[in-house]
């Protein structure tokens, strides 16, 4: 159990440390999405159960059975389970129908619908013809019966639902219809002013370090980051320099004969490295001085140059550019 004062943070006016499973969901979904996983909404939300959740339970329908009768024929115990349904159906001579592969497909086509971060089974108004199963027993009262597991805490839970002669599911109330595998019951300790119990939440150090160790999400995420293209070839960059301007001093000055007047006057060619950002602005980076225009000679060299900061006490003891 973890204290409320590390969930919601030492300070008063702190950001709780923590994220919930449902906004955990809506990330995974989120990071899937955009990195093109081929996934349903409720595949994502079991992957961010089974990442995120501490004690690794992963929501979903165990068992699913359609049994002839009413609830009453199968409710002697006040307790109604689907391994209850079996066995009584059997000593009075019934048959039990498995539909957990269609209420599967049920649950995972309400996900789709409704991407809120909630996994919630909703069966009321529906018949058993919206849920894709064969209504062997037409004409006769029938007993739907669910066996899930819930989401944080793996408590395993039961639903059962009665259905008319013509396969409509009947509650007093639309919230009786409502499967809630989110459901917190007596699972673990709430803390005040959070609202559900502490297996419900994830704190910050423990999202990072488990999103970035599930090889599925953090390879979605490295798709997200902007990648640019490095090309390793070397590329010649042609200069065609020309000296337009010189100092009247220096040339008034006697120079040595043979000589070009590129290496008889003193100057410095200055090269300056920019960034180009057409939002903020170019950014200057560094700069590189080439050495006089007299080592070099009449042949050509490849010359290595350093790139340094710019810095105005270089550039007075280098000489003009």
């Amino acid at each position: 159990e973890m204290s409320a004062t590390y969930l919601q943070g030492e300070q008063a006016d702190d950001k709780p440390n923590i994220i919930t499973l449902h906004m955990a969901r809506h990330v995974v979904e989120g990071v899937l999405r955009r990195g093109f996983g081929q996934i349903s909404n409720l595949q994502a939300a079991l992957l961010a159960d089974a990442t995120f959740s501490r004690s690794g339970a992963v929501p979903g329908i165990l068992d699913a059975v359609l049994a002839e009768g009413s609830l009453q024929d199968y409710d002697r115990n006040g307790k109604l389970t689907v391994d209850a349904v079996r066995a009584l159906a059997k000593q009075m001579g019934r048959t039990v129908v498995d539909v957990s592969r269609q209420m599967i497909h049920q649950l995972d086509f309400q996900c789709t619908q409704r991407s809120e971060g909630s996994i919630l089974l909703r069966l009321a108004q529906k018949t058993l013809r919206d849920l894709r199963i064969k209504d062997v027993f037409a004409g006769r009262r029938k007993v739907l019966c669910l066996r899930f597991v819930r989401a944080g805490s793996g408590e395993r839970c039961c639903a059962a639902f009665s259905v008319d002669a013509d396969g409509l599911i009947l509650s007093p109330s639309a919230a009786q219809t409502v499967v809630d595998f989110d459901a917190s019951g007596t699972a673990g300790p709430s803390h005040a002013g959070l609202g559900s119990p502490a297996s419900h939440f994830v704190t910050r150090d423990e999202f990072l370090s488990a999103f970035l160790a599930t090889p599925y999400l953090s390879e979605a995420l490295r798709r997200l980051a902007p990648m640019r293209t490095v090309d390793a070839r070397k590329v010649k960059v042609a200069l065609d320099v020309t000296i337009a301007h010189t100092m009247e001093e220096e040339l008034r000055q006697p120079q040595p004969e043979g000589l070009p007047v590129a290496q008889r006057l003193h100057e410095h060619l200055l090269l300056e490295v920019w960034s180009y950002d057409r939002l903020k602005g170019d950014v200057f980076l560094c700069e590189a001085w080439l050495p006089p225009l007299s080592s070099p000679g009449a042949k050509a060299h490849n010359l290595a140059l350093p790139l340094l900061p710019a810095s105005s006490h270089l550039a007075s003891s280098i000489g003009s550019p």
